[in-house]
């Protein structure tokens, strides 16, 4: 179905504009496994931004059921925005790209998000915490929290690689077996995410250990890591509160104290670049070699890197 043709189906070709009139509920709901495809197929987007995409625009069709609406207008969408006041820009900003992608591209109504702007950020800012809330020790009560959870070693080690790798959230969750040398504990991961780059990093021992807890996968390209995003961040809230660390962990802040706690053990900046996947493919290519990935590791095991000492 065309976009022009969405539109007629749920504006009806009357006078009266989406904006003002609304849109049902539940057809919004019908449409959200279409809009998936339309991300895939006709957009050609990475599974990190579809994924983005798509919990952005389930999570306000969520809120807005429970919340008692029938129909999605411009207030709907601007009542929900006003739940987000005072969190990250970068929340926002995902929320504000998710719904374009759904009421203006895939619906073909742009009137209902045209006056929602996004937030300046700066180029390089990367999302760094101006200072962290917590300490090792914060660290180390989520994990062992996580070890009364419903899945313990899967969330003990999705807990220590955010910890020791770096990787960003959605990075980790495609972790394949492929991607891992054992042998020098290293990852590297081959995945198309338009912006976002992907570098060359390694685990600690604990996170080996935990990583070999698990039943892992027998196929190589298989993921290990069978949980989205928002369960991660969930899974990580709830470990959080049950030991009294607030505001709760979560796989950005993991990413962030990995990138202060290599600092503070004395590695480069340049170094802890390549781990988190920030610098350019030609400055990567060079440690694209059995050299040049001892030498990544030789820096990263010199930092002597641990989360549960």
């Amino acid at each position: 179905m065309s976009i022009k043709s969405l539109r007629e189906l749920f504006v009806g070709g009357l006078p009266a504009s989406p904006a003002s009139r609304g849109i049902p509920l539940h057809r919004l709901f019908e449409e959200l496994p279409k809009f998936k495809d339309f991300l895939v197929v006709d957009l050609n987007l990475s599974g990190f931004t579809v994924e983005s995409h798509y919990y952005a625009v389930r999570g306000f069709l969520r809120w807005a059921k429970r919340e008692g609406y029938n129909f999605v207008s411009v207030d709907a969408l601007r009542s929900y925005l006003k739940t987000y006041l005072g969190r990250s820009k970068y929340t926002r900003a995902n929320l504000i790209k998710g719904f374009r992608r759904f009421f203006r591209d895939y619906l073909g109504c742009p009137e209902l998000v045209s006056s929602f702007r996004l937030p300046y950020i700066r180029r390089g800012e990367g999302g760094r915490f101006k200072e962290l809330w917590f300490t090792k020790r914060d660290l180390q009560r989520v994990y062992y929290a996580l070890g009364e959870s419903k899945n313990p070693e899967r969330n003990q080690a999705l807990f220590l690689l955010y910890a020791t790798t770096g990787l960003r959230r959605l990075e980790l969750l495609e972790l394949q077996p492929r991607h891992i040398d054992w042998s020098l504990r290293s990852i590297i991961l081959d995945l198309d995410r338009g912006t976002k780059k992907t570098g060359i990093t390694f685990f600690n021992e604990e996170a080996e250990d935990a990583l070999k807890r698990m039943d892992l996968p027998t196929r190589e390209d298989e993921r290990i890591f069978k949980i989205r995003g928002p369960g991660v961040k969930w899974v990580l809230k709830r470990a959080s509160r049950r030991c009294g660390v607030n505001p709760p962990i979560t796989p950005q802040a993991l990413r962030v104290w990995f990138s202060y706690e290599m600092g503070k053990l004395g590695v480069p900046d340049r170094y802890i670049d390549i781990f988190q996947g920030r610098v350019p493919n030609s400055m990567l290519a060079q440690f694209y070699t059995p050299r040049g990935l001892e030498e990544l590791k030789e820096v990263y095991d010199k930092a002597g890197l641990r989360v549960l000492e």
